[in-house]
């Protein structure tokens, strides 16, 4: 009988590829720079600031699309533009709303590249030594290594 564990980390891989191949579909540019922001925060030598910033473009990405949602409706349109052209049969016109569609999904790459990041953890956080510390500040009166008033 398997560990509970590893089928769990089966079912996570299972749904991570799932995912992947859903958004892939969705748009290949999100997902594509999803997956170069994953890596890239992953291999970075300090993590944890690398996730805070996919964090931070992730909010705005999400309100950027957000607010083109709300005044444009660029969904709408092109979702008919794109159905029309293939009722037609005319593939070569449909291109262009396919690319406007897969443009206006990219905005949500940091959101996606941090669905996969919880999905299946690539970085591994490092944990950094203390600092050591010099000096107080009131050493000085005490003949501590501040020099002052030397001349």
């Amino acid at each position: 009988m398997a560990k509970p564990a590893t089928k769990a980390r089966g079912y996570r891989r299972a749904l991570y590829v799932s995912v992947l191949v859903a958004l892939g579909v969705l748009s290949p540019f999100a997902i594509g720079l999803g997956l170069v922001l994953r890596r890239q925060a992953a291999r970075s030598f300090d993590s944890r600031d690398s996730w805070r910033g996919i964090w931070a473009f992730a909010v705005l990405g999400t309100l950027a699309y957000g607010l083109l949602s709300w005044l444009l409706h660029p969904l709408s349109f092109l979702l008919v533009a794109l159905f029309r052209t293939l009722l037609c049969g005319h593939l070569a016109e449909g291109v262009q709303p396919l690319l406007l569609l897969w443009g206006y999904h990219a905005l949500l790459a940091p959101v996606f590249s941090l669905v996969l990041e919880a999905l299946v953890k690539t970085g591994q956080e490092v944990q950094l030594a203390p600092r050591a510390v010099l000096s107080r500040p009131g050493s000085a009166d005490r003949g501590g290594f501040f020099l002052t008033g030397v001349s």
